[in-house]
């Protein structure tokens, strides 16, 4: 999911594990899907299709951006720091 959103695709993926967490308040939550519903994948696979390039391009640019924010080395850097007692 993160590789996928990184490079500005948009991942269609189950709801299981982190992938809610890592998708909530992107566009790509309205891409994922139950787990085991074959007929959820296909409406998620139809609607993707039906958008237009451009569209798709936009939501790519946003999932790229969230995903640098979330994982920014930085950022995950201090968050481990701060844990840890050190600054």
């Amino acid at each position: 999911i993160v590789e996928s959103m990184l490079t500005g695709t948009i991942p269609i993926a189950a709801r299981v594990g982190g992938v809610p967490e890592i998708t909530k308040g992107t566009p790509a939550e309205h891409y994922t899907f139950t787990l085991g519903n074959i007929d959820d994948v296909v409406d998620k696979i139809d609607t993707l299709l039906a958008q237009p390039k451009e569209h798709i391009i936009n939501i790519g640019l946003k999932l790229k951006e969230h995903a640098s924010k979330l994982f920014n080395i930085d950022q995950i850097r201090d968050k481990l720091l701060s844990v840890f007692g050190k600054s």
